[in-house]
């Protein structure tokens, strides 16, 4: 008798997850387009290092979201099976001075992805990154440099850089700084 009552209660804790996003789903709603595709090509390079792919994805704004910052989340279902959810914010750096060339740095072949820290901090673990690594430059097809937990500040951060390099390999790079990059 104990043993069924006990099957019973186990019974009742089972939860059966359903995925995070329908599948076919790929919606941004309240964020300016520019950082919904920011949000997707995440997604994306995410999927890629997890040898999968986004089959669904939502993005909603959870407080005044503007091109100069915001907080989302951001819901995701994979081909594997899997689902994450998480949220993001985004604060835009201060306008470069005038006559400074904007864009990737001279060593960089592909312009990185910033998610959740300003340009010039970005633009710094991006080229830092690629040069801790023992291959020629050019092979880097894709950069992505990410602030974790949540967005970084000028004064300080965490996070990490990917390199995907031209023949599929890809390259995490943990990384903090303090202060100006």
């Amino acid at each position: 008798m104990a043993v069924l009552a006990l099957v019973a209660v186990t019974a009742g804790c089972v939860r059966v997850m359903a995925p995070a996003v329908a599948p076919g789903t790929r919606s941004c709603t309240g964020l300016p387009q520019s950082t919904c595709e920011q949000a997707f090509q995440e997604a994306d390079a995410t999927a890629h290092e997890r040898g999968t792919v986004v089959i669904g994805i939502a993005v909603r704004c959870t407080d005044v979201c503007t091109a100069a910052s915001g907080e989302a989340e951001r819901s995701v279902t994979y081909g594997n099976g899997t689902s994450e959810e998480g949220s993001f914010g985004w604060q835009q750096a201060a306008p470069a001075p005038v006559g400074q060339p904007v864009g990737p740095e001279p060593s960089l072949s592909v312009a990185p992805t910033c998610v959740g820290l300003g340009a010039e901090n970005c633009a710094a673990q991006a080229l830092d990154a690629v040069d801790s690594l023992d291959v020629d430059p050019g092979l880097v097809v894709s950069i992505v440099v990410r602030c974790t937990p949540g967005p970084c500040t000028p004064a300080r951060g965490e996070g990490e850089t990917t390199i995907t390099l031209a023949d599929g390999r890809t390259n995490p790079i943990n990384w903090t700084y303090e202060g100006s990059p």
